[in-house]
């Protein structure tokens, strides 16, 4: 525990919390820049800046096929086996967006290529306001994949044939979960080159997004859904937020290219007109991020050691309480509501959410590993460790994540609509909440729900506040939305 308090409260909770020292790059005295982008988390844009955004895009896919926005799709894929997992994927993306921005600036100069801070919706990332009708639209037709949504229902690709924009969420009709903040900023605190960051980054969050959304960005031909930007301009962000940590790392580059030779800051990122060295400070780019809204990942004081000499997960005995309705449990209490012990069995059971821990990541398909021709257990490896990880955030006392659903009042209640039930886990104790869909509760029934939650907290700790389980920012959260 001791571990896990060192680790946790000065790598994780204060690395990424809101009251965290943020570091926004600045322009040198002899920089070229007449002046400075700044890119923003897609969420702050008003609804004209985000409109520009989505009619520039749309302005490069008019006209007759192949458009440029089509030969961009065709240029990822034919520089596939160069730029994937091997020392370009990091300098050739950020050329690579960084093209793309200009292309949108052609059109419209107010516009700065936004991000999509995927980690802090990472426990429910289909509930994303940027799945809605007016932004980017949904999940595909279960038919086609065909995407029927969103301002880019309409939206024609080219390559590799001529079709609509596809999407098919995994494990649908739920995406993800994907990695939380916590877990990117272990990933950022064990590995102090580049190699290293770069080989883990890529292979499990990056991945994970392409893979659990399926469709088009499941392919090499991923930039045919605008997602893909908004996708890496994050992790570009999220680099440049690893880079910052230490200065040493502003142009730490090394390794084996996909050719064989070795990886130099000379070398070009082809088809582009940059070489590595030009892309690694984004200074020198001219654009900068704007944090959202949990800012920088990375403390630069945490030490290596502390996280190599992990002690195992000490979550694997763990009490469960169930508080059910007064129906399925035969008798009445307080509240119509008993708490019983039930089968652990029931903890992973799809038709419960967790409000409070952060949930497992989204697991790489064996068979996309196979066709890729990676070590599987290296893979498997990871995927543990990132998941230890979790369970120590998940572990440490006093501390919610603020990606966890607690925070995300208006989501718990979309998972009460659909009648899910509820799990609540904290200090080696869970409060589950039996599903009953809302209309069956009454014109109330909201609130109900979640007053049962609620009123019984003390069942995980009976000798602590709400605001102590919860934290204080949720139970203000709670409170105002659901006014109570």
């Amino acid at each position: 525990m001791r571990l896990i308090s060192s680790f946790v409260g000065r790598a994780l909770a204060l690395a990424i919390a809101l009251t965290a020292v943020t570091t926004v790059a600045t322009l040198e005295a002899k920089s070229p820049c007449h002046s400075v982008r700044v890119r923003r988390e897609i969420r702050t844009l008003s609804n004209n800046e985000r409109e520009r955004f989505f009619n520039a895009v749309r302005k490069l896919n008019y006209g007759p096929k192949p458009t440029v926005y089509d030969r961009l799709a065709l240029i990822h894929n034919n520089q596939r086996d160069i730029v994937h997992f091997y020392p370009q994927f990091f300098p050739w993306h950020r050329a690579f967006i960084h093209h793309f921005e200009n292309l949108l600036q052609s059109i419209d100069k107010s516009i700065t290529l936004p991000y999509f801070d995927w980690a802090y919706d990472s426990q429910a990332p289909e509930l994303s306001v940027v799945w809605k009708p007016n932004w980017l639209g949904g999940e595909g037709n279960p038919a086609n994949d065909c995407v029927t949504d969103g301002r880019f229902s309409d939206w024609k690709i080219f390559y590799p044939n001529f079709r609509c924009l596809n999407r098919r969420w995994s494990p649908g009709p739920r995406l993800g979960p994907w990695y939380a903040p916590e877990v990117l900023s272990a990933i950022g605190t064990i590995t102090h080159k580049l190699s290293q960051y770069q080989k883990y980054f890529e292979m499990l969050p990056h991945n994970a997004i392409h893979m659990s959304m399926g469709g088009d960005m499941q392919s090499m031909y991923s930039p045919n859904d605008p997602f893909f930007w908004l996708h890496h301009s994050f992790v570009d962000k999220v680099w440049h937020d690893w880079q910052s940590v230490d200065p040493s790392r502003m142009y730490s580059y090394g390794g084996t290219n996909s050719d064989g030779t070795p990886a130099d800051l000379s070398d070009p990122l082809k088809p582009l007109p940059y070489i590595v060295h030009d892309v690694m400070d984004i200074k020198h780019l001219c654009y900068e991020y704007e944090p959202f809204p949990i800012g920088h990942f990375f403390d630069p004081t945490v030490k290596k050691d502390t996280i190599d000499s992990a002690s195992n997960d000490t979550r694997s005995n763990e009490d469960t309480v169930e508080v059910v309705s007064a129906a399925k449990a035969g008798k009445l209490e307080k509240g119509g509501l008993t708490a019983v012990n039930i089968s652990t069995s029931m903890w992973e059971d799809a038709h419960y959410v967790e409000l409070l821990d952060l949930s497992p990541a989204y697991t790489i398909p064996s068979d996309w590993i196979q066709q890729m021709g990676f070590d599987e257990n290296d893979v498997r490896a990871r995927e543990a460790q990132t998941d230890h990880f979790r369970r120590q955030v998940n572990s440490l006392p006093g501390y919610v994540s603020p990606a966890a659903l607690i925070m995300r009042p208006e989501h718990i209640e979309h998972f009460i609509h659909i009648g899910s039930g509820f799990t609540a886990t904290k200090n080696d104790r869970r409060l589950i909440i039996g599903t009953v869909r809302a209309q069956q509760l009454g014109p109330n029934g909201i609130r109900h729900r979640v007053r049962e939650f609620l009123a019984h907290h003390s069942a995980i700790d009976p000798h602590r506040t709400l605001a102590d389980i919860i934290g204080k920012q949720a139970e203000a959260k709670m409170k105002e939305h659901f006014g109570m």
